[in-house]
C-alpha cells in the first residue's frame, strides 16, 4: 500500500517534466524507490514507476497518453492511477 502525508507533500515538491506529455509538472516526492508521484496540469495526478518512465522515453505521445488513460480506468475510486510498465 502506498501512503503519503500532505505535510510531507508540501516539503517534497520539485519541478520536473511530465513523462506522459513532456510539459512542466511537479514531482511530489518518491513514494518508494521505484514510484514517482507526478502532478501535471494537463495529465493530472498519477503515480509512475521509474521503469515506465524509462520506457516512455521511446514511445510516441499517443501511446504514453493511452497508458495513462488505461491506468485511470483501472484505478479504484479515490485512488491515483498508477503506471508500472
Amino acid at each position: 500500500m502506498l501512503i503519503y502525508s500532505r505535510s510531507a507533500e508540501r516539503i517534497m515538491r520539485r519541478l520536473t517534466y511530465c513523462p506522459v506529455c513532456d510539459q512542466e509538472a511537479e514531482e511530489i516526492g518518491a513514494l518508494t524507490a521505484d514510484i514517482r508521484h507526478v502532478d501535471c496540469s494537463s495529465c493530472g495526478r498519477y503515480l509512475i514507476s521509474n521503469t515506465a518512465v524509462a520506457k516512455f522515453k521511446n514511445l510516441p505521445f499517443e501511446e504514453r497518453r493511452q497508458r495513462l488513460e488505461e491506468a485511470k480506468r483501472a484505478a479504484k475510486p479515490g485512488n491515483l492511477p498508477i503506471i508500472v510498465h
